[in-house]
């Protein structure tokens, strides 16, 4: 399917009466509220291929996006673990719209590396609402960011060009960060509203899981940036950051998620269905010994997979506070076991649930393969064999595992 927008407006909900926007309202009150909001039609949206554009949306009201803002900034105050917290339980609800927070809140940890300008202002303008995704890929060059599109000075205006590939979350989007090159060939960011004159968002991501979350190119032709939108930090570096960890976190944060899902939908299945195999013990499948194994089987993975992201989200936290190079190592080594876990997990939970409810299982109609799917998709953005190594040479050697190679 594809499509073109010029815009990323598209029927919000009906206005919902103003939350808690502290840490404690938001978690206890405002993300369980969210989650059921979300998980409410998932499966249909996934069948229907309908993009969840009022889900998002919800997400954007809900004050959510800014819990890292810090609360000498008016915001929050909250802690990567606390958003690792949110965006399992999104996930669970919804994985695509949890995929699509990544951007926006990369963008939250970008902002609080040390050293950026005018930081203060872009973290407060946070608390207002602003849904950022991200347009960073291309296909062109032989790696993921080599970069095609540029912004240049001419006639007194920064003009950006370019068209990018997998612009996740960039529909439900009020802004995107575009990672460019500037005149000296230095890779910059540039906050660009999405209804800016020259851009054009398509609907036309075709993977076979993650479906709904608007993984589909960006094309930016002479689009006016602001100069005070522009973030220029320093090249792209091969040792980890806070950033670059966080951005593997939270897909393993989607995964363990996905995990949590399957193994709901499942039981929810086996107690609905109650008809046992033919040559099962037992009267009822739920009774059934080898469902019940399986069921556990793929309970105790997803336990694993939510464990170990929190774990390294605290590692990860605990780095953020003094920023040495040994300590954000360490955080980046525990970060990138978690993601292989989880997406190891994540996986396998999606199998073992057909173990536990036969043929029937695998209808279309039951929607339970979009969690394999989803899973399978998911983990193909750092390839897990690559993953491994790193951990290895960590172990051995005490090399750093790399950044995600972006500035």
């Amino acid at each position: 399917m594809s499509a073109r927008t010029t815009h990323a407006c598209h029927g919000p909900p009906d206005p919902a009466p103003p939350g808690p926007r502290d840490r404690e309202g938001l978690l206890a009150q405002v993300l369980p509220a969210l989650a059921d909001t979300v998980r409410t039609g998932a499966r249909r949206r996934e069948e229907q291929r309908t993009l969840p554009y009022r889900e998002m949306q919800a997400f954007r009201d809900s004050g959510l996006g800014s819990l890292r803002v810090p609360a000498s900034l008016g915001g929050p105050g909250g802690s990567i673990a606390d958003v690792v917290k949110a965006v399992v339980r999104l996930a669970a609800a919804d994985s695509n719209v949890a995929q699509a927070t990544r951007a926006h809140f990369a963008h939250v940890e970008r902002l609080l590396e040390p050293g950026v300008p005018d930081a203060a202002r872009r973290l407060r303008e946070l608390r207002e609402g602003v849904l950022v995704g991200e347009a960073t890929s291309e296909r062109t060059g032989t790696r993921p960011f080599d970069l095609g599109t540029r912004l240049r000075r001419t006639g007194g205006r920064l003009l950006l060009t370019g068209e990018k590939h997998y612009a996740t979350g960039g529909l439900f989007a009020s802004h995107l960060t575009v990672l460019a090159l500037d005149d000296a060939d230095r890779p910059v960011w540039a906050l660009v509203p999405v209804d800016a004159p020259g851009v054009e968002l398509w609907d036309d991501w075709e993977g076979m899981g993650q479906r709904l979350t608007a993984t589909g190119s960006a094309v930016f032709t002479d689009v006016v940036v602001d100069p005070a939108e522009v973030l220029r930090p320093a090249p792209g570096r091969p040792e980890p950051t806070v950033t670059s960890s966080f951005r593997a976190l939270h897909l393993a944060a989607v995964g363990a998620g996905i995990a949590t899902a399957a193994v709901s939908d499942i039981a929810g299945f086996t107690r609905t269905n109650p008809r046992a195999a033919e040559a099962a013990e037992a009267g009822r499948a739920a009774d059934d010994p080898f469902v019940r194994a399986a069921v556990g089987e793929a309970a105790t993975l997803a336990y694993t997979a939510r464990s170990v992201v929190l774990s390294a989200a605290r590692a990860l936290d605990a780095a953020a506070e003094h920023r040495t190079a040994d300590e954000l190592a360490a955080a980046a080594a525990e970060v990138t076991q978690a993601k292989v876990v989880a997406d190891r997990a994540a996986q396998q939970a999606a199998t073992v649930i057909f173990d536990a409810a036969g043929a029937s299982a695998t209808l279309t109609s039951e929607g339970l393969d979009r969690h394999w799917r989803n899973a399978r998709t998911l983990a193909s953005h750092d390839p897990a064999a690559h993953a491994a190594r790193a951990i290895g040479d960590y172990v051995l050697h005490r090399t750093p595992p790399p950044g995600d190679g972006l500035p």
